[in-house]
């Protein structure tokens, strides 16, 4: 691809290029980006590629450092939309690569990331109904690893956009469209989550069960350890991934949770030693 996109930007240098990849096309564009970075005609041009979109990226996710330098020269806007809920990321790729998707988990050290690289979790945008019927199929938003690029059915027509909406308004409004979720800054992501967490429990009947309560509580306690480490960053992630974790997939079970939980501190506690 990378060869097409020098000779069609150099017969059509006014066109905007927008990549969207799913899955394993993250790694056809990564190494398109390769390809445009040691190319002679694309780099005596100047020439860059307008915006990049990976959506349930299968690479690695330490890719945006091993690509800091392709990512940063040959594109303006790279976004990763992640879905910590993708089972397909979750469960197979782990197997299959030995390391954690990008697509899953987000980059590995976002203190490393290229400047003009954002990411943001998605799961809440991918349907329950996967094929448009009007009926749940998954049991959590995000469960769908298709479900990014939306749901069309024959009779109902679009029944949901998925994150293709994000990324029409990024190219409008870039560099990033925030989701408004929960806070920005890492204190504000607890404030928010306290008062979210203190409304839940007072409702009648609770919208939490117990060991939803539980699993609350420990991720306050892992963000707010994460603050007083000086680990800023790291607990707005913490509270990114593990927040959709903990309320809408511990459904009885903590297990999950402290699977999880271990994977995305055990790199944090690697950093604090």
């Amino acid at each position: 691809m990378g060869s097409f996109l020098v000779d069609y930007k150099d017969e059509n240098p006014s066109t905007k290029i927008h990549i969207i990849t799913h899955s394993l096309g993250a790694q056809v564009a990564l190494s398109t980006l390769k390809h445009l970075h040691g190319d002679p005609i694309w780099n005596a041009k100047n020439y860059k590629v307008d915006s990049i979109h990976l959506m349930g990226a299968a690479v690695d996710n330490e890719s945006p450092d091993d690509f800091s330098d392709e990512i940063t020269e040959e594109v303006e806007y790279f976004y990763n939309l992640f879905n910590v809920q993708d089972d397909v990321l979750e469960f197979i790729y782990p197997l299959v690569a030995v390391d954690f998707a990008l697509g899953e988990v987000g980059s590995e050290d976002t203190e490393l990331n290229p400047s003009n690289y954002y990411e943001k979790n998605v799961s809440l945008h991918i349907s329950l109904d996967t094929d448009g019927d009007g009926d749940n199929d998954v049991r959590n938003l995000g469960d769908n690893h298709s479900g990014y690029v939306g749901v069309v059915h024959e009779t109902n027509g679009v029944t949901s956009d998925g994150a293709m909406d994000l990324i029409v308004d990024d190219w409008s409004n870039p560099p990033f469209t925030e989701i408004p979720i929960i806070g920005v800054t890492p204190q504000e992501k607890l404030d928010d989550l306290k008062d979210a967490f203190t409304s839940f429990t007072t409702l009648d009947p609770p919208t939490l069960n117990t060991v939803e309560v539980t699993v609350v509580h420990k991720v306050l306690d892992l963000a707010i350890n994460l603050l007083n480490a000086g680990l800023s960053s790291h607990a707005c992630n913490t509270l990114d991934r593990l927040t959709d974790l903990a309320i809408g997939d511990a459904n009885g079970d903590d297990a999950v949770f402290f699977e999880y939980h271990q994977r995305v501190t055990e790199p944090i506690n690697e950093i604090q030693t």
